[in-house]
């Protein structure tokens, strides 16, 4: 899912960050204008696995977000809930 936002990506990034809570790692590429946003879980072997990926992009006049889900399973968050909390944060 791809959305477009006239808020700007910093403000786009807290509000996800802080609505989706421990699940998410927020990483910033500050030269690319871009921050990503991972959500996932410890699996069974102890390796971090993603079940999905917010890439935020600043643009001149807002933030295009982008959103992409993995096969991995995540019981926490529904890509519906995910795709409820990138619209409202959008919004902001």
């Amino acid at each position: 899912m791809r959305l477009f936002t006239p808020a700007q990506m910093g403000d786009v990034a807290k509000c996800l960050r802080n609505n989706l809570g421990d699940e998410a790692t927020v990483v910033s590429y500050p030269a690319k204008s871009q921050t990503e946003i991972r959500i996932g879980q410890v699996n069974a072997t102890g390796q971090f696995e993603y079940a999905y990926l917010i890439s935020l992009t600043a643009k001149p006049d807002g933030t295009a977000l982008e959103l992409r889900k993995s096969d991995t399973w995540f019981p926490q968050l529904t890509p519906q809930e995910l795709e409820t909390e990138a619209k409202a944060c959008a919004r902001s």
